[in-house]
């Protein structure tokens, strides 16, 4: 879940952008408030989940929200670039 929800799911909320009448302008906004806030609930219900409530829970917690947040500054330079 750490990689999936970053790395997949979040360049295909960016993809808004090609739809012809979406708002542009309080689209990023949104985009990193849902980001943000749908990757710690994702996150924090699959480490829950997971069986083994180990140290490693955590590290991968926050390893999950850094490669989150990498991918919103990723994909807010390619939509700030492309439009």
């Amino acid at each position: 879940m750490a990689y999936l929800i970053p790395l997949i799911l979040l360049p295909l909320s960016f993809m808004l952008y090609y739809i012809p009448g979406v708002i542009r302008p309080w689209l990023l906004p949104r985009l990193w408030l849902a980001g943000i806030i749908g990757g710690h609930f994702v996150l924090n219900k699959a480490l829950i989940a997971h069986s083994e409530q180990g140290p490693g829970v955590g590290t991968a917690y926050m390893m999950g929200m850094i490669i989150l947040f990498i991918a919103l500054v990723g994909c807010t330079i390619w939509a700030v670039i492309k439009f």
